[in-house]
Parts: C-alpha cells; structure tokens; sequence
C-alpha cells in the first residue's frame, strides 16, 4: 500500500487596514447634489496608494500663518519632502536612490510658508542635493545635476531681481571693461561644488551657475572688476601743421613707463 506523502502546513497571515470607525453620535450628512469629492476625502480612500495622502489632502498654508517644525532630528529625505509638500501643495519626485538620505531641520520657533520652503532647499543644499521644476512638478536631484537642468535664468538687466537663498539659478552678466576670460577664471575659483561659470567671447559675456546666494556675490564681484581703469581716458587730437610721425615718437618719449600709448592716424 503506498504511503501517503507529508505536506508541509503553510499559512499566509493577511493584515487588512480599515479605516476609522465613524463616531455613533453623529448624524449621517444630507447628501451633496453633485459636489466633488474633496482632496481630504480622496486621500483617506482605501485605495490611496502610499504617499498619496502627503501630497493630495495638504491645506495651503496661508501667508500669515506660522507653524512649528515637527521632524526628528536625522530625518529620512522622504518625510522631509512629505512634511514642506504638505505645507505649500507642491508636488515633488524623490529618486528612490535619494530617499532615504537623513537631514536635520530645527527650528525653535514658528515659521511662515515661505521661510520653510527656503529652509527645505537650504537642508538639501548641505547633503548635496537642489530642486529643478519639471513642468507642474519639482524634482530633487544632485546639485551638480542642475547645470543641465531647466534653471531660472536671469538676464543682465535683470541681475538684481536674483533671489536670496540656496535654489540653483543661471545669470548672464556682459562685461564691458574688463577681460571676459580673466573674469571667468577668477570666478571659476569662487563658485561652488555644484556650479559653473562659462565664458562667451563672441560678445564679452559670463554664464554663471550656481546656488542663488553665490550668483548674487559673483555679480558683486564683477561689477567691482569691470571699470575702466583709473586715470584712464583716449583723447584725440588734430593736428594742423606738426608732423603726426614725428609728435607720436615725442609723446611716446615722454609718456614711456607711464602705461599709455600714443597712435597716429591719417584722416
């Protein structure tokens, strides 16, 4: 008679979440005649994929309004996008190689929107990391990535209107005195480990990269650098009767160490 063969017993445990049990006291709501759903009531659906509720059912924080900063210290990147996501309804794309970097964020007292978004990009700039826009969303990437990324770019005339903080930005300068590679090279030393300075010789002009803080200092730089030189003018004299060969190598005689130089011209 053949033995009958054992079968290992397997089990397959299944953890269902429900959700919250509705207070017996309260009346049922009168039904909406055709309303939509709220971004509240769709994030708490049962088939709300993971994260999903961070960044649908935020309430804008209004302009006026300060609030505490609640992370731990060494949080995961993703709970820290999550947290400034939820205050400002912007949406973000995290690389799953980046989230689980940790960074700190204290703040011993309440801040606005604005001031936690500027301290959100400057707790990505210490790890290394930006925010670029990509269309309606933002990514989080390296900053050294920025360069080649879709950047604000401010033009001269606009180099004052540069912000104040960490977020990368591009800015043209035209140099109007001074040597445009000259320029390049000293601030190729100024810049950041994330930007780039470039030099256009065609028309005199610098393109910088670089965190929005280090642009702002740069186009200081610069617009000190790019003056004529003190003392420095071109005068053009006619000359009626006197030889212009012979008055050049006059001048030139009584001007030599004196950095100028003295060219005739017959018109």
């Amino acid at each position: 008679m053949p033995t009958a063969s054992r079968c290992s017993p397997f089990v397959l445990s299944i953890l269902l979440l429900a959700p919250a049990r509705a207070r017996a006291a309260d009346p049922p709501p009168p039904p909406a005649a055709a309303s939509k759903p709220t971004s509240a009531a769709k994030a708490s659906e049962p088939d709300a994929l993971p994260g999903e509720r961070a960044f649908n059912s935020c309430v804008k924080v209004p302009s006026g309004r300060r609030v505490k900063v609640t992370l731990r210290p060494q949080s995961s990147l993703g709970d820290l996008v999550g947290w400034i996501s939820a205050m400002t309804c912007k949406r973000f794309i995290v690389p799953q190689s980046l989230a689980a970097q940790r960074v700190t964020l204290l703040a011993p007292t309440a801040i606005g929107a604005r001031e936690a978004y500027r301290a959100f990009v400057s707790a990505l700039s210490v790890i290394g990391l930006t925010v670029v826009a990509s269309g309606r969303l933002l990514k989080v990437v390296p900053a050294n990535w920025a360069v080649r990324s879709a950047l604000p770019v401010y033009r001269h005339r606009q180099r004052g209107r540069v912000p104040h903080g960490d977020q990368m930005v591009t800015q043209i300068l035209r140099v109007k005195q001074a040597q445009v590679g000259a320029l390049g090279a000293l601030l190729g030393r100024l810049k950041g480990p994330a930007g780039d300075v470039s030099t256009w010789q065609a028309s005199n002009t610098l393109i910088i990269t670089d965190s929005a803080a280090n642009v702002r200092r740069m186009v200081t730089i610069v617009e000190a650098l790019d003056e004529p030189l003190p003392g420095a003018r071109i005068e053009v004299i006619t000359l009626r009767y006197a030889d212009p060969s012979e008055t050049v190598r006059l001048l030139s005689s009584i001007f030599s160490g004196a950095g100028g130089a003295v060219v005739a011209s017959r018109g």
